[in-house]
């Protein structure tokens, strides 16, 4: 391995940990920011990978945190550099993070003074054996990690019975009357590919300096979203309702277009009005057109004439509950279900869509989350078929999109590809409305 590779690998290995152990903190409670300089008593300025700070309603705490992703120990000399940051800076406990081993001196220097150090044992307990494992293969920050999946929490088997028992008082109909030839031929869990990208967000805040003096600081803040890997959708989580596609129209829409959406902040404006840095007036009015083809502004019909935003951009991505911070998922082996065999989005180009969405966003990983839906699939007595898609976790009808259900459709267990997928309803109940030929 060349020079410049190993010095990026190592860079990249401890930028990993640092992220890792400020979201650890941030979980826990801590206001956290990750990789700042700070100026001490002294008036020396320090680097610091990670300052955490808690505040309760009697006192406040705050620890400066030194990561080190390496397999060499840590010395005695590293431990008296961070009891002299930590000094300087007036906090009140300083801990050193290692994926190596700490030496017996740096350990008895250590004793009894205001320094923490965490081995990687401690880290395994803390962050999980596959987290520092992460680290210590030095993951591209851009890689794709290994699938994931929700365990479905209706009983399949349960609702595939139900579903039957509806079909066939559909076929009988009341006193004959009303009858609805067709049964249910097939009902299998079919597990649709999302992506939950990490982001990492900076912040602006502020911080105390001594008694009456305040300086802006940068703050971390870590969160997720999700994306359809299918459509590049961004979606959001609710346990109690599923995936949600109501922001689905950002993917759908050009540079330009959410330009201006975020220009206007969801007022209403005029042409004359508004004013976008780098776009022309054509270029706007382009922008105008799109975005009214496509249902997110409406024109008023005085003159001059009005826009206002039907659907208005999300300002900030940590307001969208994303698949993993409302819902359990687990490694995919205990899940059993058909993957969609659909072809994915690219990894790099959701990346790059995202961070074109939040402008100072960094995506720091992309994983695939796997989710359960249950699809049953209808023969007609014609030959024509249907399907209907019902959400696995909350075994809710999966009408919110009707793209999703064509997709898993396709794939219902024992269902061949249909000619036609975009015949095939969002799972509406009638089957003159819904059916479609095989």
């Amino acid at each position: 391995m060349h020079a410049e590779e190993t010095r990026r690998t190592a860079q990249e290995k401890g930028v990993a940990l640092e992220l890792r152990v400020a979201r650890l903190f941030e979980q826990r409670g801590y206001d956290v920011v990750h990789n700042t300089w700070m100026r001490g008593r002294s008036g020396a300025q320090h680097q610091v990978d990670v300052l955490a700070r808690y505040a309760a309603p009697l006192h406040a705490s705050t620890l400066i945190i030194e990561a080190k992703a390496y397999a060499g120990a840590v010395d005695k000399d590293r431990v008296l550099k961070l009891l002299h940051i930590v000094d300087d800076l007036g906090a009140d406990r300083g801990i050193i993070v290692t994926t190596g081993r700490p030496t017996p001196d740096a350990l008895r220097t250590a004793a009894g003074r205001a320094i923490d150090i965490w081995d990687r044992e401690r880290l395994a307990r803390l962050l999980g054996e596959t987290e520092v494992g992460a680290v210590e293969r030095a993951a591209p920050r851009r890689a794709s990690a290994g699938e994931r999946a929700v365990a479905p929490r209706i009983d399949v088997e349960a609702l595939r019975a139900d579903l039957e028992r509806t079909a066939a008082k559909r076929r009988r109909g009341t006193l004959g009357i009303g009858r609805v030839p067709e049964d249910l031929s097939d009902c299998g869990l079919v597990l649709y590919p999302f992506y939950e990208a990490e982001l990492e967000v900076h912040v602006a805040d502020t911080q105390r300096v001594g008694m009456f003096r305040k300086q802006a600081v940068t703050r971390l803040s870590l969160t997720h979203v999700s994306i359809d890997a299918v459509t590049g959708a961004v979606v959001t989580a609710d346990a109690a309702h599923g995936i949600g596609y109501e922001h689905a129209w950002l993917a759908d829409v050009g540079h330009d277009e959410r330009q201006l959406l975020k220009a206007v902040r969801g007022h209403s404006f005029t042409l004359a009005s508004v004013a976008v840095a780098g776009l022309s007036e054509t270029r706007v009015r382009k922008a105008i057109a799109a975005l009214r083809a496509r249902g997110v502004l409406e024109a008023g019909s005085a003159k001059p004439v009005t826009y206002r935003a039907v659907k208005s951009f999300p300002p900030d991505p940590r307001a969208l509950a994303s698949i993993s911070e409302v819902l359990e998922v687990q490694e995919l082996a205990p899940v059993a279900g058909e993957r969609l065999r659909a072809e994915m989005k690219d990894p790099g180009s959701v990346i790059a869509a995202i961070e074109d969405y939040w402008p100072g966003v960094r995506v720091t990983g992309l994983a695939v989350v796997l989710y359960p839906f249950v699809v049953a699939r209808y023969a007609h007595d014609d030959g024509s078929v249907r399907f209907e898609a019902y959400d696995a976790v909350t075994g809710q009808r999966a009408e919110h999109a009707a793209d999703v259900v064509r997709r898993l459709a396709a794939y219902a267990p024992g269902a061949r590809p249909l000619p036609d997928a975009d015949s095939i309803s969002s799972g509406s109940s009638s089957s003159s409305s819904s059916s479609s030929s095989e």
